[in-house]
């Protein structure tokens, strides 16, 4: 008791310190870390600005705290009253790491408490999980982060700590996120014109939950990637699925406009009339795509 009594004591003193130096401006607030989320970045930076935003250097106090964190957990110290802080104390390790962008020896720390069955009962667990799978986000990894995602969803958290509420929704997030990351990440294949593995990426997105917020996009995206490609039969089923799965998506009148199109230019000019009348007739269609879908379908019937 009296090792532990001593080694909480130069913890506590420590962050003390801290408080005085964050108070009179010598240091900024990350020099001590909390419980927060994520550090210096907002939900509307993109990838790129996440990837520019290196590494920052940790205050010298900082390094000491660290070490006393590290002390107190390696000496397999634990407080009688709250069982739960050496698990505290290295989650708080791992942030100081997070919050300064050191994300490689961040995610080793992480990883460690997702590891540790005792940590897996406590509410830092939960914690270190959202962190590890936003320190790929931050860096644009939208591959490792839907693979970590997917990860901590299949593991056995719980314990008389755990809170159920945030452990239900933080497991709600790790699906989300997944989910998410696999749409940027196929994405991102898109736009380093790599349409056949993104069109592939985008399904895949659909097929896991076609009730999503991504899918309608996935499933455009896709058909878009594969028409980049010439592959316009698989094009046009996307098409059609984001007409028939989502009619009200964003997405329909563009595509009954491609659908139409590409009828057309393989000489299906019933399936294109139908299509461009299809389109003129919808509510929310714009007048001049109205109009100009009407006059494609007059001019098809000459064909007829």
């Amino acid at each position: 008791p009296r090792q532990e009594l001593a080694a909480f004591q130069v913890v506590k003193s420590l962050e003390a310190a801290l408080i005085l130096d964050i108070e009179s401006g010598r240091v900024g607030p990350n020099a001590l870390p909390n419980y927060g989320g994520r550090a210096n970045d907002s939900e509307e930076q993109g990838a790129e600005d996440l990837r520019e935003a290196g590494p920052q250097e940790i205050p010298g106090r900082t390094v000491s705290l660290v070490a006393a964190y590290d002390r107190y957990v390696e000496m397999g110290l634990n407080s009688d009253e709250d069982p739960t802080t050496q698990g505290r104390f290295a989650y708080l390790a791992a942030k100081v790491f997070f919050d300064h962008r050191q994300l490689e020896e961040a995610r080793i720390r992480l990883n460690a408490i997702l590891e540790n069955p005792v940590y897996r009962a406590q509410n830092e667990a939960i914690l270190a999980a959202s962190l590890l799978i936003d320190s790929y986000r931050m860096e644009g990894d939208f591959a490792n982060m839907e693979a970590t995602a997917n990860r901590i969803a299949s593991l056995d958290f719980g314990g008389e700590d755990i809170d159920a509420t945030l452990l239900t929704e933080a497991l709600e997030e790790a699906e989300y996120m997944a989910l998410g990351a696999a749409f940027l990440n196929a994405n991102e294949l898109f736009q380093a014109e790599d349409y056949d593995n993104a069109a592939q990426e985008f399904v895949r997105v659909v097929n896991q939950d076609p009730q999503s917020e991504f899918a309608a996009a996935a499933l455009n995206n896709a058909a878009v990637a594969y028409e980049r490609i010439q592959r316009y039969e698989p094009a046009m089923r996307m098409y059609r699925r984001v007409v028939t799965d989502y009619p009200d998506c964003e997405f329909v009148n563009d595509a009954l406009q491609r659908v139409a199109f590409n009828s057309r230019r393989f000489f299906d000019f019933e399936s294109a009339t139908a299509t461009y009348l299809e389109l003129s007739g919808r509510p929310d269609v714009e007048e001049e795509m109205a109009i100009n879908a009407l006059f494609m379908a007059a001019e098809l019937q000459e064909y007829g």
